[in-house]
């Protein structure tokens, strides 16, 4: 691993929590709520996918809370919280998130490679956006397998790698284009994926990949959604039309572009190239 990255990691992460607030004054419940409003828009399928109300009196633990923004929806929905982020400037605001919204749980910084808790202490982890920009992932993913009770779930988004953002907006635009492949596919994956550009630290995985690597799960459910893609100029636009691109004479890039463009004049559902990767898993 290059020395430094978990620095760099948290020094990206301390300047830029993911959120953004639209309204009120810092810690009211107005500037609360205008970030989960802004947050809940901009990924129209997370409510019903995370199901915040379905958990009540369980105990849940989330990693990487960023904002608190899903942590203050789980609490609110009854279940006993717990969250850990790599960043103190993450634990302070979900902290301040928490009460500003007048809910209860436990937020604390950790090193990003174990858990702090006991075994079997959790009947889910949630974990969003996050696992992708760890270099200890797989160390992650046995802590979570360790922290979970029998039967608990793990639910949790990576970034898709057969996705129209991957493939057209850092690949085709950014790598080929921009850069005439003189910048590897992972740097340019590292400094785009975000809405704040020089992200040390980013990952994309497929749907196999995933099962693989969960092995040791009971059950792995993967599902795909969130079909966007960034151009030079603005971000995460829908894709619900073909793309008119000139072929990049890539083999594997101008298959998956025509491969879109097939499915997007067919009138297919466009999810399956989408940019999260849903990972729905449960200890045996």
């Amino acid at each position: 691993m290059e020395q430094g990255i978990e620095t760099e990691i948290v020094d990206y992460w301390s300047v830029q929590p993911p959120f953004r607030a639209e309204q009120g004054e810092v810690g009211s419940l107005t500037w609360s709520r205008s970030i989960s409003e802004h947050r809940y828009r901009v990924i129209p399928y997370l409510k019903s996918w995370a199901s915040f109300d379905a958990h009540r009196g369980k105990k849940i633990l989330e990693i990487g809370c960023g904002a608190g923004t899903d942590l203050c929806e789980f609490a609110r929905g009854g279940a006993e919280v717990t969250a850990v982020d790599v960043t103190q400037t993450a634990v302070d605001l979900t902290r301040r998130r928490l009460e500003a919204e007048g809910l209860h749980g436990s937020v604390d910084r950790y090193d990003g490679s174990r858990l702090p808790f006991q075994d079997a202490a959790f009947d889910l982890v949630w974990s969003f956006g996050v696992l992708h920009h760890s270099p200890f992932m797989d160390d992650l993913l046995a802590e979570i397998h360790r922290v979970l009770k029998p039967g608990g779930e793990l639910k949790m988004m990576l970034y898709h790698r057969q996705s129209l953002l991957y493939y057209y907006s850092i690949i085709y635009l950014r790598q080929l284009r921009q850069e005439r492949g003189r910048v590897s596919r992972e740097a340019m994956l590292s400094r785009y994926s975000e809405f704040r550009t020089g992200c040390p630290y980013t990952r994309v995985f497929s749907s196999e990949e995933m099962k693989e690597r969960l092995w040791f799960f009971g059950q792995v459910k993967p599902s795909i959604d969130y079909c966007v893609y960034d151009t030079a100029d603005e971000r995460k636009l829908r894709a619900d039309k073909p793309l008119e691109i000139e072929k990049s004479g890539v083999e594997d890039v101008d298959r998956f572009l025509q491969e879109f463009n097939d499915a997007a004049r067919r009138g297919s559902d466009l999810r399956q190239y989408g940019w999260h990767l849903l990972i729905d898993a449960k200890r045996a």
